[in-house]
């Protein structure tokens, strides 16, 4: 009973595991004489049980316990054995029981020996994937011989048997590498959400097998929208601190009492580990100028260490002593002349080490916790210094004039519920960040440290306590690691309204304990239980800019401007030229304060139009090279629910839905004059929801929520002439129209989730049984041809953004989503100058995702360097010869 509460682990040590009561009880033989031993563990205090399950006390009990630890070692190979297998069998389980994920050949016996132990006691569920092992096993067997009795039959006529003979070798050929390859795509997608790094080399793998299986080709794209590892081992203990020098250099703290230094972009030991701690070590930081280092530990020490040369790191002085307790966190002040120190005596203290061999207390002890103080940080202007404690509070003090007595600016900050355990101030200063036990991240204002402002939202997320917090250079992110095993990266840009960006940092074993961002702030460091420090890149398709939900974005012909609109009230200009990544150029407010529905750019990207929920006209902007100002007043229009908008493709036409189901033609030449070209154009019976113009500025087309597209011939602006026909078939409100680059074919999307390509003849010609496209299990919210057109995006309700081939009406599906699970509501666009997509949906969600797989393949190979290793590549893909995809 006691081992299945352990994780024993093969390549590191070994951790607590938390079980259900009820799971852990049934592998007892005996249910009363393990619940009489169960209560005994917890009066002893050995184990816990809560609500979430029973676990150890403390990792601690491992080794204290010499009988146990006896035990771990007989049984550990059989543990190991045991307990992969029960993952197995619950992975199983989570996938509806897929038959691909059973055992076969000598993995299958081997199961089948253990649980036929006399002494096994397996959870139901694990007997279950076994036995169904063997049906299967048997069913083969059966199957092969009667082949065999078959063929044997056929020996009567010899061509026929060679023939036969032959097609069956086809045929299994065919079969054994179908199963192979699907199994591939199976673990990469089974792996996705865990251990995105490694999802990322085997659909590399599998694309590989097979470079134009379109699913494939889809996992290798979706790629993009992932944070990618490379671990840095060497530490035989938990990592609890990292720092990075400005140089570039990471050192890291670790309970096996050694500080190391690594090179992050070769992921490389520099050096020998650096030796001197009798205990823990818990937190490292280097001075401004890269020259120094400064560790505390648990043996209550400050020591200082020469780090000019990172190969031949040496000890200054010797140790520091003054608190009275571990020492838990360890900062140096802006100027380097300052250490400051967080304890568990519940004080914080300041340290004069303009003389590293004779360092001394600067001023008397900080004293204001009624706990101990569990962090520390200087803000980068040197006026303020942060500490958190275990009790639930943050207090900021001056240390402007370190000549007189350190006083807080103020009463202690209050709000979280529980430990703070890290603090962390953005690089203008202007911003704190504290994280907590109480799985809250929080954001405060502190441009006056005197009345610091608590940011609306907390950052929420987390399932576990939060032990540390950092900004990015830019100040725009923050990053926080929990014990929950992962990190996440949030935009900060409106530190009332923070997002989450991406997926969450996956594929520790094991609580993180410490993160910081590298100096180009592209990449993370991670360290924590698992004794692993992790190198992580960034997606550069991830952009940061709004909080709620964004509309369509918009690109002029050029593809060197971007605009994006969103429900938090700004609109974002980005420069993209080149398919650099995006970066914002400009931000500008709506005039109203309202939120922002939807935006259009005319394609010679002088002229911006944008239209507030809920209000009754559109604004016109004037772009320049310098700053963007609104054309005029606002454009006056009849709709407070219908903001559709475009641009003809000469920019001079502005078109406008109406609530009333109508469409308005404006004259934009000079935007600060907008002119009425006739009377509105009439025909939906519901609401436009999408109206676009042809390539050649002669028809338009509008999507409606009575289920048609009606069109029409714009030739004459002044008076356009609608088709004879609306284009029917749809059984649900069409949402997005798009003309292909020739304007021979329109794509509809519809809440049927279906889309429809029509192709568009000349006058009334319209082909009446269009292509219909189906794979999306949710409204299709927009459609997108590429430049070429050869490609068609789609963004759905059911959180995914999927791509089509175009071949005149020949149209195929390229796999699954490009985007993870998570956001609704997906608006795309194509870059025109090159093959990328923009994609933006709810809470803030915008990608920029390029359709070029080498190039996606080429940021996992260099993002992910060595992680998959014969070893593991065996554990993965048994039966597949290794071929590492980055060899």
């Amino acid at each position: 009973m006691l081992l299945r509460l352990v994780t024993v682990n093969e390549d590191g040590p070994d951790t607590r595991r938390r079980l259900a009561r009820h799971t852990l009880l049934e592998s007892v033989p005996d249910v009363e004489a393990g619940l009489a031993a169960l209560d005994a563990l917890i009066d002893s205090r050995l184990v816990t049980c809560d609500s979430a399950g029973i676990e150890f006390t403390h990792e601690a009990v491992f080794e204290a316990w010499p009988r146990f630890a006896e035990w771990l070692e007989d049984n550990r190979a059989d543990t190991v054995r045991r307990q992969r297998l029960d993952r197995d069998a619950d992975e199983w389980n989570r996938n509806d029981r897929e038959v691909s994920l059973l055992y076969r050949g000598l993995r299958l016996e081997s199961a089948l020996a253990l649980t036929r132990e006399p002494s096994a006691k397996f959870a139901t569920t694990t007997r279950e994937y076994v036995d169904a092992g063997h049906r299967q096993a048997r069913t083969a067997l059966l199957l092969k011989r009667c082949m065999v009795g078959l063929l044997s039959l056929l020996t009567v006529v010899a061509m026929v048997l060679a023939l036969t003979s032959h097609a069956q070798r086809v045929s299994s050929d065919v079969q054994r590498n179908d199963a192979q390859f699907a199994e591939v795509l199976a673990q990469a997608g089974r792996t996705q959400n865990s251990d995105p790094s490694l999802s990322a080399q085997v659909s590399l793998a599998g694309s590989a097998l097979r470079p134009l299986d379109p699913a494939a080709h889809a996992m290798v794209l979706a790629s993009q929208n992932a944070p990618l590892a490379s671990p840095m081992s060497g530490h035989t203990g938990a990592i609890y601190d990292t720092a990075v020098a400005g140089n570039g250099i990471v050192a890291t703290a670790s309970y096996d009492r050694t500080i190391r230094l690594w090179d992050p972009l070769s992921g490389k030991q520099l050096g020998g580990p650096l030796v001197g701690h009798t205990s823990w070590v818990t937190s490292v930081a280097f001075s401004p100028d890269g020259h120094y280092l400064v560790s505390g530990g648990g043996d209550g020490t400050l020591r200082l260490w020469d780090v000019r040369d990172p190969d031949r790191p040496s000890p200054l002085g010797s140790p520091v002593v003054g608190h009275s307790g571990a020492i838990y966190m360890v900062a140096f002040s802006p100027d380097g002349r300052t250490i400051a120190t967080a304890g568990d005596d519940t004080t914080a203290r300041l340290w004069d080490v303009d003389n590293s061999a004779a360092v001394t207390q600067r001023t008397p002890p900080l004293r204001g916790h009624e706990a101990p103080v569990r962090t520390v940080a200087f803000s980068p202007d040197g006026r303020t210094l942060a500490t958190g404690s275990d009790d639930h509070t943050a207090i900021l003090w001056n240390v402007e004039d370190l000549a007189g007595p350190v006083i807080p600016w103020g009463p202690p900050l209050r709000v979280h519920a529980d430990t703070v355990h890290s603090v962390a101030f953005s690089p203008d200063s202007r911003m704190l960040a504290t994280g907590s036990d109480d799985h809250s991240v929080r954001i405060w204002m502190v441009d006056n440290p005197n009345t610091p402002v608590m940011g609306q939202t907390p950052l929420i997320g987390h399932t576990a306590a939060i032990w540390s917090v950092s900004f990015s250079p830019d100040g725009q992110s923050l990053v926080s690691a929990s014990w929950d095993g992962t990190a996440r990266v949030w935009s900060v840009i409106d530190p009332d309204h923070p997002t989450v960006l991406g997926g969450p940092l996956v594929g520790s074993s094991g609580g993180l304990t410490t993160t910081t961002f590298t100096n180009n702030g592209t990449k993370v460091i991670t360290g924590g239980q698992d004794g692993l420090v992790r190198v992580w890149s960034l997606p550069s398709a991830v952009l940061a800019g709004h909080s709620r939900r964004v509309a369509t974005p918009a690109i002029d012909r050029s593809g060197q401007v971007m605009a994006t609109g969103s429900l938090d009230g700004t609109v974002l200009l980005w420069d993209i030229t080149g398919g650099r990544t995006p970066t914002i150029r400009e931000r500008l407010r709506a005039p109203d304060g309202l939120g922002i529905e939807n935006l259009a750019l005319s394609p010679d990207g002088s002229t911006l139009a944008t239209a507030g929920l809920g209000s009754t006209g559109v604004q016109l902007w004037t772009i320049t090279s310098g700053a963007t100002a609104a054309a005029g007043p606002v454009l006056p229009i009849s709709a407070r629910y219908t903001h559709e908008l475009a641009f003809s493709p000469d920019s001079s036409i502005l078109a406008t839905a109406a609530d009333d189901q109508s469409l308005m033609l404006w004259r934009v030449d000079d935007p600060s004059r907008p002119d009425p070209i006739r009377a509105a154009l009439t025909g939906p019976s519901g609401w436009i929801n999408s109206v676009t113009f042809s390539p050649g500025g002669n028809l338009i087309a509008v999507g409606s929520s009575d289920n048609t597209v009606r069109i029409w011939d714009a030739s004459n602006p002044a008076m356009p002439v609608p088709r004879r026909n609306a284009l029917v078939g749809h059984t649900g409100a069409v949402n997005s129209v798009a003309f292909s680059p020739d304007g021979q074919l329109l794509a509809s999307g519809s809440d049927d989730q279906s889309i429809r390509i029509w192709s568009i003849g000349s006058d009334n010609d319209t082909d009446a049984n269009p292509e219909v496209l189906t794979g999306h299990t949710s409204t299709v919210r927009s459609v997108a041809f590429s430049a070429d057109g050869e490609h068609l995006a789609s963004g759905s309700d059911d959180q995914s953004v999927r791509i089509w081939d175009v071949d005149g009406l020949r149209i195929r599906g390229t796999g699954t989503s490009i985007v993870p699970t998570g956001t609704v509501r997906w608006r795309v666009a194509f870059d025109p100058a090159g093959s990328r997509i923009m994609a933006a949906g709810e809470g803030g969600a915008m990608r920029a995702l390029t359709l070029d797989a080498d190039a996606a393949a080429h940021r996992v190979c260099h993002a992910t360097r060595g992680i998959l290793t014969s070893q593991l590549w065996d554990q993965v893909l048994p039966g597949l010869d290794y071929h590492p995809p980055c060899a």
